[in-house]
Order: structure tokens, then sequence, then C-alpha cells
């Protein structure tokens, strides 16, 4: 098939443009060693009027003296669909499914159509004011600060990588982006609920009957495809072999539980740990984090090691720690899924995520009197002040402040 030629028209010295495609061609003369010099330069995807400006433009450089084409920035949306899998490259596949899921549901809406050059500070922050504004209108749940920041960084990291990769000479941020307030989480787990978490792991008679309270027969009903009506919607029952099967599968988790709590590791960190990172004659794992790419070294605790070795010692045993029972990497699904049925069986009904079992082991460093460097090393912190949110007052703390002052202040 022959290519269709393109209908150049003339928008004036040195402009010419072609309004199907939307492409500009723009040639100027300026002065050179030899003589007169001739700047040509192609713009695509541009408007008439952007074409216009685009040639004013480099006709008062090359007025100026420069010799350097103006380039018309392209849109958000033709940027993050030439260089986003460039971007994903450099970043975990984590990180790189939360760019994406943010900039198809929310950026591309509202910024696809502006030119990279035009996402100012101030056009970003009138933007999270109308988010704001519109989820109230429409008696939504409002958004979390961290989440609104999230937006907002995506956005600048979308026009930094723009900067990175010479598609535009400067980043249109000259001033910072306003910031939401950010309540941090404080949803560790305290003593109690730490042994009740672990000790469901290891009650199989509170499984049992969990699997028979869930327990549902079922509608029965006749089908084309059975000759007897049959009894659809149904789950397993409690007094079945496979219920064994699922508290077997159940309680084969509590070693990864353990490692996580004595670790503070992060849910990707523990799923990818493998033997070669566990040095037993040291006394600690050893490993890079997905998340900093910083190296960390955390010491392994006594019932961390026998966490360990009970894992070393199974039928099925991989080049990773943590396997399932066919030696595959355990699925994130199933892990989730372990860790709510435990909180259910152990009696936690507050909000309890499991990256809070990180944010248990930090916080009992910290409750214990470690100072924050130390507690920022083991965790891979790259800053202090993310360690500080770990030293909270707790009844321990509490009670070594009521005993310093009783000594101070003896009647």
């Amino acid at each position: 098939m022959t290519p269709k030629r393109k209908k150049w028209r003339q928008l004036g010295r040195g402009l010419l443009y072609d309004q199907a495609t939307r492409t500009a061609k723009l040639s100027v003369y300026v002065k050179g060693r030899k003589g007169r010099k001739r700047l040509r330069s192609t713009l695509y995807d541009i408007s008439a009027e952007e074409a216009e400006k685009a040639i004013a433009a480099l006709r008062a450089k090359a007025n100026r003296g420069s010799t350097k084409p103006t380039a018309i920035a392209p849109t958000v949306r033709a940027f993050y669909e030439a260089y986003f899998d460039l971007i994903a490259e450099g970043v975990s596949t984590s990180t790189a499914d939360g760019y994406r899921t943010v900039i198809n549901r929310y950026v591309l809406p509202r910024f696809g159509e502006m030119r990279l050059s035009e996402i100012t500070a101030g056009v970003v922050n009138v933007w999270l004011r109308e988010v704001k504004k519109a989820r109230r209108e429409e008696g939504k749940k409002p958004l979390s600060g961290a989440t609104l920041n999230g937006y907002a960084n995506i956005l600048r990291i979308l026009v930094n990588y723009a900067v990175t990769f010479d598609v535009i000479e400067e980043s249109p941020f000259k001033k910072p982006l306003a910031r939401e307030k950010v309540n941090l989480p404080k949803n560790e787990l305290t003593d109690d609920e730490r042994a009740a978490f672990l000790n469901a792991f290891n009650d199989r008679e509170a499984f049992l009957a969990h699997l028979r309270a869930q327990h549902r027969t079922g509608n029965v009903v006749s089908c084309a495809r059975y000759p007897t009506p049959r009894a659809f919607g149904g789950n397993r029952r409690w007094d079945s072999p496979t219920a064994e099967v699922l508290w077997s599968r159940f309680h084969a988790l509590r070693p990864f539980f353990i490692v996580a709590l004595t670790t503070g590791l992060r849910l990707g960190d523990l799923c990818r740990l493998a033997w070669k990172d566990v040095r037993w004659n040291e006394g600690w794992i050893q490993l890079v984090m997905e998340k900093t790419e910083r190296e960390v070294v955390v010491p392994i605790a006594a019932v961390c090691e026998t966490a360990l070795r009970e894992c070393r010692a199974r039928q099925v045993v991989g080049e990773l720690v943590f396997v399932d029972e066919a030696g595959a990497p355990l699925s994130v699904t199933r892990i989730r899924r372990t860790f709510a049925l435990a909180k259910t069986l152990a009696g936690i009904t507050r909000r309890v995520r499991f990256h809070d079992l990180r944010h248990t082991y930090g916080s009992s460093l910290a409750s214990d009197g470690l100072s924050l460097a130390i507690i920022g090393k083991v965790m891979g912190h790259m800053d202090e002040s993310t360690t500080a949110r770990y030293a909270r007052p707790d009844n321990r703390v509490l009670e070594a402040v009521r005993q310093s002052l009783n000594r101070h202040h003896a009647p």
C-alpha cells in the first residue's frame, strides 16, 4: 500500500505545516562562518498555533546568535507511551506496576494532552485540590495524604525522566509541590498480640473450628450435565481429609512469619530470600534490598535460626528459603490469605497490615533502647527521619522514664 503523501501548507516565512499528520517543518537562515547558514527542524504532533510559536522562537534565537532549534515538548501521553518501558527497566517490577496504575487511572485522564513543559508545581497543586473536592462532593472516602503525595510524585518523576532523557531542556517545576499531611500508621503488634498471632499457627482446633463456622452446604439444584441433582456453592467440610491438608499448609507458614517478625524484612525481600543470603557461620542474613538496592545485614536471633533450620530440614528445599510444597516460590496471595486468617484466629480485629510486622520489628528495637543509627542500619533505611518514626513511647519506654524521674526527684 502506497503511503499517503503529506500536503504541506505554507503558514509563514520558513514554516510548512501538514494538518493531517500534525507535522511542521521549520527553516531559518542565520549567519555562519562562511556566510549564511540554513537551520532546519521537523516537529511532530504539534498544532498549527504551536508551530507558529516555534518558528517565532527559533527566529528570535537565530537573531540572538543561537543556532539551536527550539524543540516543542511532547504531551504527557506521548512521552509515557514512548519512554515508560525504558523507565520501568530502572525500577522494580512492583514499583513499575504501581507507576503504571496511577498514570493510567489518574494522570493521563487529567494531563494526558498537556505538554510536559506545562506541568508546573502550581498546576499539580490545583489538581490535588480538585481531586479532594471531587471525592468530597461524590461522598467518597477522602484519599490519604500519603496517597495524594504519591500521585504528585509520580507525575514529577515522569517530568524528571523527560529531562534525563533530554526530551525537554529543563524541569518546569520551579517551586516545591504542596505536601499533604501524612498520618503515619501506628499498627504495631503488642507483645500479647504477637504471641497470639504466632500461637495461631499451632492451634489446630481453632483452625478447624473456623472452617466449621465458615462452612456452607450450598444449594442442591438440577443440572443438565449430571443425571441427579447436585449441591453447588458449598465449601470444604471441617472434618474432611481436605481440611487436614489445609491445616498443614497453614501451619507450614509459621516459620515465614517468625522470620518476618525477627528480621523486619519487607514482603518482597522475604519472598526472594535465598539460602546463599543466610550466613550461618557469621550469624546474620546479608542481602540487597529490592526497594532501595542497598545491602543490609540483619542479625539472626535464636528463634529466627530455629525457624530457618526448620525450613532447611523439610523434604522439599529449593534455592529460596521459602517455597511451597512443590518447591515453587511462595505466592503473595497465599501469604496474605494466611496472614489474614492468623489474625482472625488470634482475635486481632483492628487494622494490621503485613508491612506492620516490619514496623513491629523496628518499634521493638526502639523500645529496648537501641539507637536510631543502629535501627536504621539493620532495617536498611536511607534517611534517619524514616527510622525516627519507630521511636514512639510504649509501656516500656514510659516506665523507664517514670523510674528515671523517681530517681532524680525522690521525696
